[in-house]
């Protein structure tokens, strides 16, 4: 129907990663004008949140492209973020 089982796992894993890996690191960026129209058009054609949409764009071409996250580089950036106490 939509890929079989192999869709599914992506699909749950997807979930589960974006549902697990709350966003608790605030990231900034300046874009152009036509950016922020697109991802706003986007993001409301697919009701999505504006952050839903590129956290889906950038997983779906890495996915595609065989890209995955460093791991230690995760987590160093897990902890830069959890040094001030």
């Amino acid at each position: 129907m939509f890929g079989g089982a192999s869709y599914l796992y992506r699909r749950v894993l997807y979930i589960r990663e974006t549902m697990a890996g709350a966003k608790t690191i605030s990231v900034s960026y300046r874009v152009s004008v036509r950016f922020k129209q697109l991802l706003a058009v986007a993001a409301d054609r697919d009701r999505r949140s504006q952050t839903n949409m590129l956290e889906h764009l950038l997983f779906e071409y890495c996915e595609s492209h065989g890209i995955q996250p460093d791991d230690a580089g995760c987590n160093a950036i897990e902890s830069v973020q959890e040094e001030p106490k």
